[in-house]
């Protein structure tokens, strides 16, 4: 693992940043097209791309949708409307408690599986009678039969265009890219640690401060990735820095406002009240205790705010905005001069490239092949 920081890593990084808050519209576009051959390696963006070309190949699927919308809103307006809907809240309801009934029985003691039956078919009886007054119901509501031609309809021409399947694969890929990006997250975060223990923890000499992580403190929403402190167990600890890790360096924004808002209700310096179970009177007025060590009030007083990251080129706008960036490139064909004024919408005051202005000797940017072949 290459761990880099300083003056000379800024300088790249700002040479590899598009600021898309700044940039004019031509500029904007030779970013976006240089962005695409990118974007489209991932599967998860080409899928987009097919299932919006299918899409647009097939003006009757957008009309029937359209078609669809009004006949479900005539459907909740109508005499049976409202029942037809409570009726079908609890036939799933009971469709759970009877499939959640049968897995129970299938190892219960001989002694309560006479009792399990009897409530399964009392289950039973109550999803018939259900199922018939919806069936009933059903064909007395003209507005439910055409909503279901619609829907029948609808789904037929899903399948015939491909866009059922399409978006069926889409599924799999989502949930596969899910399981990489929580594989590349908790190796980044032992990467983070590694940094910190080898490239800080010098600076503040001996003894050597200790690293603790997911600290919370019992403060709403709130869990610092690593907070580096001095001191004993079983008393109050000082607090020497705070790190975010940021496996996205564009998320450095968000991590900079968060955390400093942090510190600044641990440090009294924001007055704002976080009531909390731990903290009833919203201040950090009393010693909260993280494994062994204590922290109480002045414990962050000359805490300093530090950063981990990968280097990555930068964008002025976070990792989720992006992300919204990529997907309605890939879903939609908006125009690009419509694409930059809405990207500009999705900025916050301080992005990624304030960060490096404001605290330019407080980031460690990391690489590492396993951290860098996850991304």
């Amino acid at each position: 693992m290459e761990v880099q920081r300083g003056p000379d890593v800024l300088e790249v990084l700002r040479e590899r940043t598009t600021d898309l808050r700044k940039v004019d519209a031509e500029g904007f576009r030779r970013w976006l097209e240089a962005q695409l051959p990118g974007w489209r390696r991932d599967p998860v963006f080409a899928q987009r791309e097919r299932i919006r070309d299918l899409r647009q190949a097939c003006p009757e699927l957008r009309e029937l949708e359209r078609e669809r919308k009004r006949a479900r809103d005539a459907d909740a307006a109508s005499r049976e409307g409202a029942r037809l809907a409570k009726l079908e809240e609890e036939l799933r309801g009971v469709g759970q408690a009877i499939a959640g009934l049968t897995a129970a029985a299938e190892g219960a003691p001989a002694a309560r599986q006479a009792r399990m039956r009897e409530k399964l078919a009392a289950f039973h009886t109550r999803r018939a009678s259900l199922g018939a007054e919806r069936d009933a119901r059903t064909a007395a509501s003209p507005e439910r039969a055409h909503l279901l031609r619609i829907g029948a309809e609808l789904r037929r021409l899903r399948a015939e265009s491909g866009v059922e399947a399409a978006e069926a694969r889409l599924d799999e890929l989502l949930q596969a890219q899910g399981r990489r990006a929580g594989r590349a997250g908790g190796g980044f975060e032992r990467a983070a640690v590694e940094a910190v223990r080898t490239h800080l923890l010098p600076e503040w000499g001996e003894p050597a401060p200790i690293i603790l992580t997911g600290v919370k403190l019992g403060i709403a929403g709130t869990e610092f990735d690593q907070v580096i402190v001095r001191g004993a167990p079983g008393a109050p600890v000082e607090v020497l820095a705070v790190v975010e890790a940021k496996h996205n360096p564009n998320d450095l924004g968000h991590g900079y406002t968060r955390r400093r808002s942090d510190l600044a209700w641990l440090t009294g310096e924001d007055p704002t009240p976080r009531v909390t179970h731990h903290f009833p009177t919203g201040r950090f007025d009393r010693p909260a205790v993280h494994e062994q060590y204590l922290f109480a009030p002045g414990s962050f007083q000359a805490a300093t705010l530090y950063f981990v990251t990968r280097m990555a080129p930068l964008t002025g706008l976070s990792g989720g905005a992006m992300a919204r960036l990529r997907h309605r490139v890939a879903t939609s064909s908006t125009p690009p001069d419509e694409l930059l004024a809405w990207c500009r919408t999705l900025a916050e005051p301080i992005e990624a490239p304030d960060v490096l202005a404001l605290c330019p000797d407080q980031i460690l940017f990391i690489s590492h092949r396993n951290t860098e072949a996850q991304r």
